[in-house]
């Protein structure tokens, strides 16, 4: 019985570190991804650990805005060239399919509308074998991924 009590206590025990140490951690998002500190307590910190004159303090809370603005106009751009290239992947995608149409209805004048049909049963069977091997592999790759989260 004394056991069991003795368990009992180490697992509560444990348990309270353990849901301790979770509050204790900042959750995703409060520090480091996706907020960013802005540049005058970035310049507060700096002046209170490197010990900076409020004129230093002053120049470096300039140069850190100076730096925010570069960086917000980089990634507007950034972002406009992400779009701008989706577009011309569609467009692409959209010039091949046509390419692809038009060989297939020259090849279909050629071979036929019978073989030309079972040719698109063979391509649709492949196409499905190949998505059935990649999943096959996504599941492999998953199952031995290391946790690293």
């Amino acid at each position: 019985m004394k056991k069991y009590v003795m368990l009992a206590l180490v697992a509560i025990v444990t348990m309270s570190f353990a849901m301790n140490a979770k509050e204790q951690r900042p959750q995703r998002g409060e520090r480091g991804q996706g907020m960013q500190v802005s540049a005058k307590e970035r310049a507060a910190h700096l002046a209170t650990q490197l010990e900076l004159s409020d004129g230093e303090k002053a120049k470096v809370e300039a140069l850190f805005e100076k730096q925010d603005k570069k960086r917000d106009e980089l990634k507007a751009e950034n972002q406009k060239l992400k779009e701008e290239r989706g577009k011309l992947a569609e467009e692409r995608k959209l010039k091949f399919e046509a390419q692809r149409k038009a060989e297939d209805a020259e090849l279909q004048r050629i071979i036929g509308k019978e073989k030309f049909d079972k040719l698109q049963t063979i391509r649709a069977e492949r196409q499905v074998k190949m998505k059935e091997r990649m999943e096959k592999r996504r599941g492999l790759q998953t199952e031995n991924e290391p946790v690293s989260k």
